[in-house]
């Protein structure tokens, strides 16, 4: 794919990180080049409302109230240098960005945006984000999603969160009661309300949006540009709302997905969910495939194999392998558990920071079950069948890893929570009751072996 200069200094200059944590300087210098590198339309372009339908709306719900604010004005040019939204695609963003960042242009933009061919249309401003309701509630969400049904109807529908991410970690929460119940969606600015969307909250807005705005039809594809949101909890919650999943198991760099793979989209009209999420994956392995980005991951999954009541989903075979561990109940063999957890310490999610999490690459946990010389064979077949279930053909359609990414540090595409089974993380109405935590035996194997 196509590479300009500029956007290689863009990404030399502002994108070197080592996760998605870090504040972020641009020369405004630079966001001229960038402007000056745009295809100038020989006729003004103009915008009607509303379109008429076409086959893709990619919805992005860009908060980026908080340091990523520059980030978000990288992306919004990204998505026009890929041509922008024509007849085949509207681009529509929600984007809250912080004053506080007004580097490369960016801390003013508070609203619904069109990306054009040419330029960004204003299609709705929203000066309340800064001042009330900010983009961490289901109000927010629900308004952006009730405007883009009015307005930009297709036939297929991508929806992506985008800001900082932190995956399903509710021990913090546990430990430390002030910690802010952090999922998705942290707006620094927000004046009412819990600032962040947690995993009910997500559930919440693709349901609303399969319910109410896509006559009960499943979304195509749910898309988290943030970090370490490839989790099989938060997948098991999308399971019956949407069809595919996309998101990282590590942390995700500032520049986040590489936008470039909209112009497949506005170029083939017929795409098809399946091949968009293989330029997806595409796009973002030739943005980060440079030494710098060792730990980046991505990976796209199909979410009809991540059921629960068929004999071949993943959260069947997860409660199954659960359910073997407990009915033996095998004292002696806690401490197997325990130890292989152990040995996993210096490669859990995210590589480049060990010690934040309990997330672990559910593939590899389950090899070294499986290769553990004294655990039970029943439980070594159950751990197989999971295995075998991630490395076919159905599950994990597309997976990319950086090149650190090898032995126990692998990343086959799909993290877990190996942890301690707090009361938050099985019974919490954040994770509501469509997580494996509380919809399957996951809970309580971590209880049983005492994590």
């Amino acid at each position: 794919m196509r590479k300009n200069i500029i956007k290689y200094i863009l990404i030399t200059v502002l994108f070197i990180i080592l996760s998605c944590q870090i504040q972020f300087n641009l020369d405004n210098l630079l966001k001229d080049a960038v402007i000056s590198d745009k295809l100038n339309d020989p006729e003004p372009e103009t915008l009607t409302l509303p379109q008429p339908q076409k086959p893709w709306t990619i919805m992005v719900y860009m908060d980026g109230d908080n340091d990523l604010s520059p980030a978000t004005e990288y992306d919004l040019y990204e998505m026009l240098s890929s041509g922008g939204s024509n007849s085949n695609v509207n681009i529509v963003a929600l984007v809250d960005q912080n004053p506080a960042y007004t580097t490369f242009g960016g801390g003013n933009k508070h609203g619904i945006y069109y990306v054009g061919r040419t330029k960004f249309f204003l299609v709705q401003d929203m000066p309340e984000l800064d001042t009330g309701e900010g983009m961490g509630t289901l109000n927010t969400a629900d308004f952006f999603m009730n405007f883009v049904n009015s307005n930009f109807n297709a036939d297929h529908y991508m929806f992506i969160f985008w800001n900082h991410g932190s995956g399903v970690d509710r021990s913090i929460i546990d430990s430390d009661p002030t910690f802010p119940p952090r999922g998705i969606g942290l707006d620094t600015t927000q004046t009412s309300g819990d600032p962040t969307l947690t995993e009910a909250d997500q559930k919440a807005i693709i349901q609303s949006f399969k319910t109410n705005y896509n006559g009960n039809v499943n979304i195509d594809i749910v898309g988290y540009d943030a970090c370490l949101m490839g989790m099989a909890e938060i997948m098991y919650q999308m399971r019956d709302i949407a069809d595919y999943f996309i998101a990282s198991e590590d942390n995700v760099p500032g520049a986040g997905y590489d936008y470039g793979f909209i112009s497949q989209i506005r170029n083939n009209p017929g795409i098809t969910p399946l091949v968009v999420g293989e330029q997806i994956v595409t796009y973002y392995e030739q943005e980060y495939q440079d030494i710098s980005y060792y730990y980046v991951t991505l990976s796209f999954i199909d979410l009809s194999y991540i059921g629960g009541t068929d004999t071949g989903d993943l959260g069947y075979l997860i409660n199954d392998f659960s359910n073997t561990v407990i009915l033996l109940d095998n004292i002696s063999q806690k401490t197997f558990y325990q130890d292989i957890r152990t040995s996993f310490e210096d490669y859990r999610f995210p590589l480049t920071w060990p010690d934040y999490s309990y997330f672990y690459d559910l593939y590899e946990f389950m090899n070294a079950v499986n290769n553990h010389p004294s655990i039970d064979g029943g439980v070594k077949t159950k751990a197989s069948e999971i295995m075998t279930l991630i490395t076919g053909a159905n599950l994990v359609k597309y997976n990319f890893k950086g090149y650190s990414h090898t032995g126990t540090a692998d990343a086959h595409g799909i993290s877990i929570y190996i942890g301690p089974a707090t009361t938050t993380y099985k019974n919490s109405h954040d994770m509501l009751d469509g997580s494996i935590g509380p919809n399957t035996s996951w809970d309580e194997f971590l209880e049983w072996v005492g994590y």
